[in-house]
């Protein structure tokens, strides 16, 4: 008899196939979304990797995939630029995947709403400029 697998490999699995309604089923049945592969990869990194997942990415977010996580040897943050001197939030800005946008805002953003509005942009952005969503405000 082979081995059994557990639910969160099969959620695993069903991200590769882009499977959502699979994804949430499993998810609502308790299966967690943290599972790590051979290679350090969670579900919501091997979503993040293929363009054809990226409404998978924003499920996983959405059912509350850890942002943070990070493959051994490396460490996420969500402030690293790619080749193009890009990070994740502005990409996804750039795109117009609004979702994706304020799921990354909603766990890096330090101000949001009025108080960005009347605070932020002369204030913060002089002192933290790395730490400001620059353009949260235009999807308020």
């Amino acid at each position: 008899m082979g081995l059994q697998q557990s639910k969160e490999e099969l959620l695993y699995q069903q991200v590769n196939y882009g499977n959502v309604d699979r994804i949430r089923t499993l998810r609502a049945q308790g299966a967690g979304l943290e599972w790590v592969d051979k290679e350090g990869k969670t579900p919501l990194m091997v979503a993040c990797m293929r363009p054809d997942l990226l409404n998978v990415a924003k499920v996983l977010i959405e059912l509350g995939a850890n942002v943070n996580a990070y493959r051994p040897g490396s460490h996420s943050n969500p402030f690293i630029t790619n080749d193009d001197c890009n990070t994740a939030l502005e990409l996804a800005r750039e795109k117009g995947h609004v979702n994706v946008v304020w799921a990354i805002e909603g766990r890096i953003s330090l101000f949001g709403g009025w108080m960005w509005e009347n605070y932020a942009p002369a204030f913060l952005d002089a002192i933290a400029p790395q730490f400001m969503t620059s353009k949260m405000y235009y999807f308020l």
